[in-house]
């Protein structure tokens, strides 16, 4: 089975991830392998079943290494602590999931030091929970205590009365916002007012401008006629609509609603998207006057609408130092609504902010669980912290359809983002993950993703671990215990100085080639034996089918390694090489078997080795000149009864390279310890003098 160029890369990409958790943190990488890893469709983005890693193939093509390796990490210590395995046993399983996602980040943070000794574990621009509701961490508390504290401080969902408040019916179908008010001051505890300063009057509707534009660009318009069925404060109005003159102020629509009284106006469905923004941007509004008016209530947004604290605008900053955001970037407004999206998770029973913390700090990094006036209220500061004027919006989002009475009730209640964008006017952001049944998706929102939710992992494999409870968790108790003595005696071998090396290996340098990628490339070229790497078959409909990642199947056999022990190589080099093979042996878990020589003029020291073997008990000999051709002369005449299926040389190629005949038809792959040299014919792959450990 041929596999594509996306299959190997992605198949390197995590092999490499491996290798790089085996040799930067042994503990983990122990455990990791007997975990297989696969792709799966159906995942936002990766979660684990207790046996099986599983990634949504683009969210794994859209990692770089470090994010790939605390994903990984991140669902080893999910299988260590036996998460998957134990989601029954809680009522809310959206705050069992927060909890076990708050130890286990809490526990990698501080036992790895974060990967790279930070202060925060971050992936694709998100920083992950790791303190409980009491501000502490929590790898200092069970699951159980954590998952308590959260149960102690969420809001109880919410009983809406579905009486209808507002009615409505459009010439069109689509999606539309009603809105109440904007407010513009924001308090930490959540809170938001307006000032007396924004009841100024303006004769002219906050979306003139926009709506303006919109006609200017030709989109085609829309009609709805509104009214209210009982006495409300304001007139839920639509936005992106025409002008209406008899307005309070620029934050309320209408200061006086008419009970049973319908107010028809023409409207625009289209949610914001970066085409209609770009059209806009170039649309002229064809009149200098509503240019220069444009002009001076930009200058009042600009006064009144970037408001912040400072202690959040620090917060922020971190977030915008992060993600690179920048005002100038032209799509910078879908790029924070994308993030705030993605920043927590859609649930009525949210988490309580506690006294003297600020609220969207709080969401943003401890609870990762709020309603639309989280999102909301979050979007809002992140926009005002980069300098783009933004104000907090609420009122009823609701669809209609063409020809029929639709109504809102208070389960409809929703807010949202307006942002203003120079020589435009107010455009609408919304923020709230699809998830939220309030919030349906639309379509034809090309540029605001649709995200169901944002936790790091999805945990959508939680409930298949259940099956196999008893079974899987004897086996990863076996494999913690077999994991911690390896770690020991792997500590015990590291901070040995290495002795006369011609003459003994005792130390190995840190492994620089995934040998399960580059046999299995070199194998598959040019032996044609699938064997050792068979494809997942649960996956061969998809678009992808990447080579399963669980132990072979069968022992690749009669590999031939020959290291170059010539004059011309260091004993530096001759670790480097001698690791490379002890590393091959290890990540073939114990199913790779062959020989491994010597050689300079002549070859000597060939010795069996299989999954058993430690590399160091083997006793390099040589010193002398080089000679390719030996390496050759020694297979036919000493292994001609018994040919190997490849042949591995480790050197540094500073010798004459012999005709590809003399090979004898076995395939060759050549692994150059520099940049120097280019064996004329075999397969090439080049290391560089190996990192001691």
């Amino acid at each position: 089975m041929a596999y594509s160029n996306k299959q190997i890369e992605l198949t390197k990409k995590v092999y490499y991830s491996r290798m790089r958790i085996l040799s930067n943190h042994p503990f983990f990488g122990m455990l990791m392998l007997d975990i297989k890893f696969s792709l799966k469709e159906e995942e936002n983005s990766f979660s684990t079943d207790g046996t099986t890693i599983y990634f949504n193939p683009k969210y794994l093509d859209s990692l770089n290494e470090e994010e790939l390796d605390i994903c990984i990490l991140h669902s080893i210590m999910h299988i260590v602590l036996k998460h998957p395995f134990r989601e029954n046993n809680f009522a809310n399983k959206e705050l069992y999931n927060l909890a076990c996602d708050i130890v286990v980040n809490s526990n990698l943070l501080y036992s790895i030091g974060g990967l790279s000794n930070k202060k925060e574990l971050i992936v694709q621009g998100q920083i992950l929970p790791h303190r409980t509701p009491i501000g502490d961490e929590g790898y200092k508390h069970s699951t159980l205590e954590v998952y308590n504290m959260l149960m102690e401080g969420r809001v109880e969902k919410p009983k809406f009365d579905e009486i209808p408040l507002v009615q409505f019916i459009s010439n069109k179908t689509g999606k539309i916002y009603l809105k109440e008010l904007s407010v513009q001051k924001y308090y930490k505890n959540g809170d938001w007012k307006n000032l007396p300063l924004l009841d100024k009057q303006y004769s002219k509707h906050p979306f003139t401008y926009t709506f303006n534009k919109i006609k200017n660009a030709s989109y085609p318009l829309g009609e709805v006629e509104v009214q209210t069925l009982f006495d409300m404060e304001v007139m839920p109005y639509p936005c992106y609509s025409s002008t209406y003159n008899s307005r309070k102020t620029d934050c309320y629509l209408e200061g006086r609603p008419r009970i049973k009284t319908p107010i028809k106006v023409e409207y625009f469905f289209k949610p914001t998207t970066k085409q209609l923004l770009l059209d806009l941007k170039k649309t002229s509004f064809n009149d200098e006057v509503k240019e220069k008016e444009e002009r001076e209530y930009a200058k009042f947004v600009y006064d009144n609408y970037l408001g912040i604290t400072k202690e959040l605008e620090e917060f922020l900053s971190q977030i915008i130092k992060i993600n690179n955001f920048s005002k100038d970037d032209e799509d910078i407004i879908f790029k924070v609504c994308n993030y705030i999206k993605r920043a927590a998770r859609y649930d009525l029973e949210f988490i309580e902010v506690p006294e003297g913390k600020d609220y969207i700090i709080h969401f943003l990094t401890e609870t990762k669980i709020g309603l639309c006036r989280h999102f909301a209220a979050a979007a809002t500061m992140l926009y005002r912290a980069l300098g783009i004027p933004s104000r907090y919006t609420v009122g009823f989002s609701g669809k209609t359809k063409q020809g029929t009475v639709c109504y809102v009730s208070d389960k409809d209640a929703h807010a949202w983002v307006e942002v203003y964008v120079d020589k435009v006017g107010w455009i609408i952001v919304d923020p709230t993950p699809s998830s939220n049944s309030n919030e349906s998706d639309d379509s034809s929102s090309e540029d605001e993703e649709n995200i169901e939710s944002s936790s790091l992992d999805g945990h959508i494999s939680w409930s298949e671990a259940n099956g196999k409870k008893n079974r899987r968790e004897q086996e990863i108790n076996k494999r913690i215990i077999d994991a911690q003595e390896l770690h020991k005696n792997y500590q015990k071998s590291v901070g040995k100085t290495p002795a006369n090396v011609p003459s003994s290996i005792t130390k190995l340098t840190k492994p620089q080639l995934d040998w399960r990628v580059y046999l299995q490339s070199f194998i598959q070229e040019n032996i044609i034996d699938y064997s050792f790497c068979p494809p997942d078959r649960r996956f061969s409909e998809g678009d992808f089918i990447l080579p399963s990642f669980s132990e072979p199947d069968e022992e690749v056999k009669d590999i031939l390694f020959m290291v170059d022990v010539s004059g011309s190589m260091s004993d530096k080099d001759i670790i480097t090489c001698f690791s490379e093979i002890q590393s091959a042996i290890t990540q073939f878990n114990g199913k790779l078997q062959g020989k491994v020589g010597f050689f300079d003029a002549k070859v000597q020291g060939v010795e069996d080795f299989d999954g058993e073997t430690d590399i160091r008990d083997i006793k390099p000999k040589g010193r002398g000149g080089t000679d390719f051709k030996e390496v050759f002369n020694y297979i036919g005449n000493e292994m001609k009864n018994n040919l190997p299926v490849s042949i591995i040389i480790l050197s540094d190629g500073y010798c004459d390279f012999p005709n590809e005949e003399d090979a004898l038809g076995i395939p060759v792959l050549w692994v150059i310890n520099n940049e120097e040299v280019t064996p004329p014919w075999g397969n090439v792959t080049r290391i560089g003098v190996g990192e001691e450990i």
